[in-house]
């Protein structure tokens, strides 16, 4: 990167980019254009499919050719300064584990795991505590707390005609 930035002084589209028409009216080619893609492939060429420009200066209203590379999506993600480029950078996690190696899980729709942290979310099996029933006092063991052990002693909480029980049945 060479040179001052060209800051584009005319209007400007969302995100600071300059915004121009380009082409002849007489002859149909008339067309919306960012200016610096215009610039581009007024000055170096075709953009090439696929490919983005990205601003090497950072400069959103810079239209100066030099300041001008035509690169992957990918390429120019990570570039940015966006959530997706911050994160890619990270070498820890937020508890200070290395986001490498063994330590590291690749999620199948993208993205890393720290798999120290991982354990510690309560992803490893629970230990199923005992408990007391409320009614007839026996121990038993469940992942949820329950007052009652069985179904037999929770239908005898329940009133007449309520619940499991079927009602005008003696």
């Amino acid at each position: 990167m060479t040179g001052d930035c060209w800051i584009w002084t005319g209007p400007k589209v969302t995100g600071g980019y300059g915004r121009t028409t380009v082409g002849s009216r007489s002859d149909g080619t008339r067309r919306r254009a960012l200016v610096h893609r215009a610039a581009y492939e007024a000055i170096i060429g075709p953009i090439p499919v696929g490919l983005e420009i990205d601003h090497l200066c950072r400069n959103p209203a810079c239209y100066n050719p030099r300041h001008l590379e035509a690169v992957t999506p990918r390429v120019n993600t990570l570039r940015s300064n966006g959530v997706t480029a911050q994160n890619s950078r990270k070498v820890e996690c937020i508890n200070g584990h290395p986001l490498a190696g063994e330590n590291l899980r690749l999620r199948a729709k993208g993205g890393r795991v720290c798999r120290t942290c991982q354990g510690w979310t309560g992803r490893t099996p629970r230990i199923l505590m005992p408990q007391t029933c409320a009614i007839c006092e026996a121990i038993f063991y469940r992942k949820y707390v329950a007052t009652t052990c069985s179904k037999s002693c929770s239908n005898r909480l329940l009133p007449r005609g309520v619940g499991s029980r079927k009602i005008g049945v003696r």
